[in-house]
């Protein structure tokens, strides 16, 4: 056995240690992303039939056809094949968090979860794109089984690296977020804030109670966020040798995540994505011994072999981390500029990246001081003459579009259901997903004593808070002029 550098090794403990990443550190970590994965699988399990099968909103035809990425639910289109794939995938990622089975667990759990985005990407936000990023590199930091009391201890180069990753995830993530905040309602008025709590579509809980909180106050408040996103995108650097330092550090991250963001907007799991990405950064003085200043003799040589896969394996995470941070800017880039993706660049759009579901887009964190609030309903015409909102239930009438129900960020059973109306307006002219959707509903109630024969979706526009909402109709399709999926 040949021990590889070990000079290099004992220099880049020396330099890793002031950040006192600990075992303990990153077993918690990576059991606080198998927790979210597994909740996240409970929520998504209500909505198996409408939004995960065939005889929901969207066949797998429709994604086939489109060439959405590969994914393990394209096997069955069945409400009990999803749920029995969606069990597995919770059971792998209980293993994974445990550490058993390390690393395949991880890898399977990775897998699955990726598979169950591609399944349906019309309902994916940015806390979806976080968690797979995270995810990706715990796959390549140490395992250890809990069950045995084991916990991970860094003994390989891509170890350090994976950890390194983890620190420029968050970082990037804080940074473009505050980065894209340089629009309308942020630097220039401050009514950022003012607007966000008036989105009905996503404000929720503490919003009620911001909204009686005098305007000028309100300017504080969105002045004080984009320093905390700047602070927290340098504070994961920073080398803090004083234990309770970072702890402190980790609290506030916590407080803004899950008491400031998600107690006053429903964001899906983003929130607790992002809390438990600060998991890893608990310094070894509150949870155990510092890895990085283990000696290297105590875990023994490395073999030649070992240490060059090691080597690739750092190189190949070194060029995705650049790959999936640079992608970030470009997109970043172009929407500033008020142009497309292709003008920039082909980087955000690597294939690979779209695979590994790390082709990130953070303006889905940062709306750039979102005045205009949308909401958007699906308008069921029967046979009879009646028309009926789904979601509500509300019968409407044809001659006054004001009679369409308004949402709210409860009206919805779930946010991935306002992300899929919202995704579902955006589709382009030729799309067959819209038809899919009319189709799905039209196919279910052929049964019916009263059919559905058409199927349309409203969009309800409030240009600014307390403004007349604008009512429109975006697309229409009957039963005589689609086919049926």
């Amino acid at each position: 056995m040949i021990s590889i550098c070990p000079r290099f090794k004992e220099s880049l403990s020396s330099c890793n240690a002031p950040w006192s990443v600990s075992p303990a550190s990153i077993a918690l970590f990576r059991l606080g992303l198998a927790f979210v994965v597994v909740a996240d699988l409970i929520l998504r399990s209500s909505d198996i039939l409408m939004l995960y099968s065939d005889e929901g909103l969207l066949p797998r035809g429709v994604l086939l056809s489109a060439d959405n990425g590969f994914s393990i639910y394209h096997c069955s289109g069945s409400v009990v094949g999803a749920g029995i794939l969606m069990l597995m995938a919770a059971v792998v990622a209980l293993c994974f968090g445990a550490g058993v089975w390390a690393p395949w667990s991880g890898v399977v759990s990775f897998l699955m979860l990726v598979s169950l985005h591609n399944r349906n990407p019309m309902v994916l936000n940015s806390g979806d794109s976080l968690l797979v990023s995270l995810h990706f590199f715990s796959l390549f930091l140490p395992s250890g089984n809990l069950f045995k009391k084991q916990l991970p201890v860094c003994r390989e180069l891509h170890h350090y690296t994976a950890v390194l990753g983890v620190v420029v995830q968050m970082s990037a993530m804080y940074f473009f977020s505050a980065f894209w905040k340089f629009g309308e309602g942020w630097l220039d008025s401050g009514q950022a804030i003012f607007y966000a709590i008036h989105q009905d579509t996503i404000a929720w809980g503490g919003a009620a109670y911001l909204k009686l909180v005098p305007v000028g106050l309100l300017q504080i408040v969105t002045f004080s966020i984009l320093i905390f996103e700047y602070f927290f995108a340098l504070a994961v650097w920073l080398p803090w040798r004083k234990g309770h330092l970072r702890v402190v550090l980790i609290i506030l991250a916590v407080i803004f995540h899950l008491v400031l963001l998600q107690a006053t907007f429903r964001l899906g799991i983003f929130s607790w994505v992002a809390a438990c990405g600060w998991l890893i950064f608990l310094p070894a003085s509150v949870l155990g011994k510092d890895f990085f200043n283990e000696s290297p003799s105590t875990t023994g040589g490395v073999s030649l072999g070992r240490s060059i896969c090691a080597a690739l394996c750092s190189f190949c995470l070194y060029l995705l981390m650049f790959l999936s941070v640079f992608g970030m800017g470009q997109r970043v880039f172009a929407a500033k500029q008020g142009v497309g993706i292709e003008s920039v660049g082909e980087v955000a759009d690597l294939a690979l990246l779209d695979w590994l579901g790390l082709n990130q887009d953070w303006i889905l964190f940062a709306p750039d001081a979102p005045i205009e609030d949308d909401s958007f309903q699906l308008i069921l015409t029967y046979h009879d003459g009646r028309h009926v909102d789904y979601l509500s239930g509300q019968e409407v009438y044809a001659d006054s579009l004001e009679n369409v129900p308004r949402m709210n960020a409860l009206s919805y059973p779930s946010a991935r259901w306002r992300r899929f109306l919202s995704s579902l307006a955006q589709q382009l002219e030729g799309s067959p997903v819209p038809q899919a959707v009319a189709g799905s509903f039209i196919r279910r109630s052929q049964g019916d004593e009263v059919s559905v024969a058409a199927v349309s979706l409203f969009a309800v526009r409030e240009s600014r808070p307390g403004a007349e909402p604008d009512y429109r109709q975006i697309w229409v399709h009957n039963a005589h002029t689609i086919s049926v999926w």
